[in-house]
């Protein structure tokens, strides 16, 4: 059985990486110094001819990435939402197993997290594919957009990304997550093409994948165990419940920012649909509703109003961007800075959780111990 797994992920991972791996080793034509572009991607420089013992006048080639680009890579993949995505995917093993060390030990936990990577990183390219187009009009300095990395090369990257982490998911993870793993990847491949378009589902879909990369990493570490069953699962759910509500919260102010790229695309954003006002009056809606939902939900569990109380002050900041959003009439700085910000409260969050958490595995301990 082993042997046929580790047959079948290395069928799914050579072909995946093949097809990608033009993209990231070029072989140059001359013993010269070349860049592909300043407008493309620069993978490899050759220094000139030398001479060493024995093997004269060979060029001795090196692959190397060039600064440029690799800022342009960064970009693509937008680096900036690594660490958060991290910190979520770590919160979310931890909540369920509060133990440093059962987490580290465990090897599924470290695949689960690259793979998380890599597919993120995919559906950001993704994205930059497809929308290339929308991206003249809304962000003209996506790398793409300016030709600092080609499109065959976005796509070949993309191919290798996924194609890294279905072989990782067939070789290493169990059996009972692979699944999960290929739904991940459909959801990115078809967002675009086909959710992007239905308003609302687009916002909901991308929620929704931010915050199952805590539920993935939750079912790595209890893989021996029903997750519904850990005395923190309702702890773990309502943190769910609150990532899901910032990470729609950051979608539909980028729609805000995107309303004139996407009505001239005909992709239905509510802010296209309602107007500016209209949308972020719909988004402090869901913004109450949710935080209320969250918050009566902690204390019907857990009967501890106090404890409950710091969900509703973490996100209260939200609430006040929206108000300054409109204040300065919907300027795309202030819009942005407000995306910016909402990574304090959900981190702040997350660690709060994590302390809840931590604090009430300590019970049964002492009830065992006593």
């Amino acid at each position: 059985m082993q042997i046929k797994k580790l047959l079948l992920s290395l069928w799914y991972g050579y072909g995946f990486l093949f097809l990608g791996s033009h993209a990231f080793f070029i072989k140059p034509n001359t013993a010269q110094i070349q860049v592909i572009s300043s407008q493309s991607l620069s993978l490899h420089r050759i220094l000139p001819i030398n001479n060493y013992p024995g093997r004269p006048h060979e060029p001795i080639r090196r692959f190397v990435l060039a600064p440029k680009t690799k800022t342009a890579f960064l970009r693509l993949i937008r680096s900036q939402n690594i660490l958060p995505t991290c910190l979520l995917y770590t919160s979310g093993a931890w909540i369920m197993k509060p133990s440093l060390k059962d987490i580290l030990k465990n090897g599924a936990f470290f695949v689960g997290l690259v793979n998380t990577l890599l597919i993120l990183s995919s559906s950001m390219i993704v994205n930059d594919i497809y929308d290339i187009e929308i991206d003249r009009k809304n962000n003209p300095d996506r790398p793409l957009v300016t030709g600092e990395i080609s499109k065959p090369v976005a796509i070949d990257m993309v191919i290798g990304f996924l194609g890294a982490a279905e072989l990782f998911n067939l070789a290493f993870l169990p059996e009972s997550l692979f699944h999960i793993v290929h739904a991940a990847i459909l959801q990115i491949l078809i967002y675009t093409p086909l959710l992007k378009k239905i308003p609302g589902i687009k916002n909901v879909s991308c929620a929704t994948l931010v915050a199952f990369s805590m539920v993935f990493s939750a079912l790595i570490i209890s893989s021996q165990e029903n997750i519904i069953k850990n005395v923190n699962y309702p702890l773990f759910s309502i943190l769910v419940s609150t990532v899901f509500l910032g990470s729609l919260y950051n979608e539909i102010l980028l729609d805000v920012c995107d309303v004139s790229g996407d009505r001239e695309n005909h992709i239905w954003t509510l802010p296209v649909l309602f107007g500016k006002n209209g949308a972020i009056s719909i988004l402090g809606l869901i913004l109450l509703f949710g935080l209320n939902v969250c918050y009566t939900r902690f204390i019907s569990i857990y009967k501890k109003p106090l404890q409950g109380l710091p969900i509703v002050l973490l996100f209260s900041p939200m609430v006040y961007h929206l108000f300054q959003i409109k204040r300065h009439k919907f300027e795309k700085n202030v819009i942005l800075c407000a995306v910016r910000q909402t990574n304090i409260p959900l981190l702040l969050s997350v660690g709060y959780f994590s302390f809840l958490s931590y604090q009430q595995m300590q019970i049964p301990n002492k009830l065992v111990s006593l």
